[in-house]
């Protein structure tokens, strides 16, 4: 299972003989090494490694609830939780939720695309500046436009942000969708969530599974009531794929099942945090010894350390390689088909939706 930043504190110094009562780094100290093995050493080799890793899906309306067009000029910002400003897919979901892929289209030929913008479709995209620019005319379409993307990593909370760890998120014991309203219920609210968002108030949440600290959905706008959570962004499509991830499935209750009360520690498996902050390690727990490792190397490079420090580099490299051999092929018994680039593009001309016909 994912750790705690209190177990992640304790393992670090442990490895490298911290006592308790030491006045060089603090816990904040402890916990701003581990946010920046994350985001310099983590988050890097896990994208590298793993396909489709800590993948976001955004799915983005081109007018308001009063028929307004969001994007007049077709261009359309990047998430803020968008890792490395890249995005893996542009996609068109019509109002029949029907999606259709959009094909790229490089700036250099912005002058023979000119005319897209009379099509009464989207006839492709650029990447322009820090956004997305649609070529066609959004008057003539109304649904929606799907990103998706590799989220940036979560921060740990850190003493300052709350005092337990325990009240920085609350588990999901049940997801209810209905009159186009998709409801969390939650145990009781702790003391850093009841801060963040107090009832009656809405704020931006992460759904996480916690066995792993896998983010699921990002920046979800839910608005409290009593332990009850509420959003018109998630459908009962996203219900039934949230369901997967709980050990099981899912019942009227998740830490119930037949009346009874469940005591595997998976149930439920699903919790909510305050949006881009965790109070867990975030990524595999598979990485969870890199990390403690790369904070250990941190340490001993502040203190310098210069043999300790070299003896913890060869440990982190060779748990880098255990992990390459554990994570680095994710479906171990589907054999790999070899295609040449003619048979790639020939199938992708033959199949590949795209809209507009392109």
């Amino acid at each position: 299972m994912a750790i705690s930043g209190a177990e992640l504190i304790s393992k670090v110094s442990r490895r490298v003989s911290l006592p308790d009562n030491q006045g060089l780094f603090s816990v904040t100290d402890l916990l701003e090494f581990a946010n920046d093995v994350i985001i310099e050493e983590i988050w890097p080799f896990l994208t590298g490694l793993v396909n489709e890793f800590n993948m976001i899906k955004d799915v983005i309306p081109l007018y308001d609830t009063e028929g307004n067009l969001l994007y007049p000029a077709g261009l359309i910002g990047l998430p803020p939780r968008c890792y490395g400003r890249v995005l893996r897919e542009v996609k068109y979901l019509s109002t029949e939720d029907v999606i259709h892929n959009i094909p790229q289209i490089d700036l250099v030929n912005e002058d023979m695309v000119s005319d897209f913008l009379r099509a009464s479709y989207i006839r492709g995209f650029s990447m322009m500046s820090d956004g997305v620019k649609l070529w066609g005319d959004l008057r003539a379409v109304n649904g929606n436009i799907i990103f998706h993307y590799t989220g940036k990593p979560p921060k740990i909370l850190t003493p300052t942000d709350s005092a337990d760890y325990t009240s920085a998120y609350a588990d999901i014991t049940g997801m209810t969708f209905g009159s186009d309203t998709f409801t969390f219920g939650t145990n009781t609210v702790g003391t850093y969530l009841n801060t963040y968002c107090p009832s009656g108030e809405t704020r931006l949440f992460d759904i996480i599974r916690k066995s792993t600290g896998t983010m699921l959905v990002a920046d979800v706008p839910l608005s409290r009531n009593t332990t009850l959570f509420l959003t018109d962004v998630l459908t009962g499509d996203d219900l039934r794929a949230l369901a997967g991830f709980q050990v099981g499935g899912v019942g009227t209750t998740f830490g119930m099942i037949g009346g009874s009360v469940n005591t595997d520690i998976y149930a439920p498996d699903l919790m909510i945090q305050p949006a881009g902050l965790s109070s867990f390690t975030p990524g595999f727990p598979e990485t969870d010894q890199l990390l403690i490792l790369g904070v250990a190397c941190r340490i001993l490079e502040a203190q310098d350390h210069v043999e300790n420090l070299q003896i913890m580099e060869a440990r982190k490299e060779k748990v880098k390689q255990q992990i390459v051999t554990i994570l680095g092929d994710r479906i171990t018994g589907e054999p790999q088909t070899v295609t040449s680039a003619r048979g790639i593009r020939r199938a992708v001309l033959r199949r590949r939706n795209w809209y507009g016909g392109w």
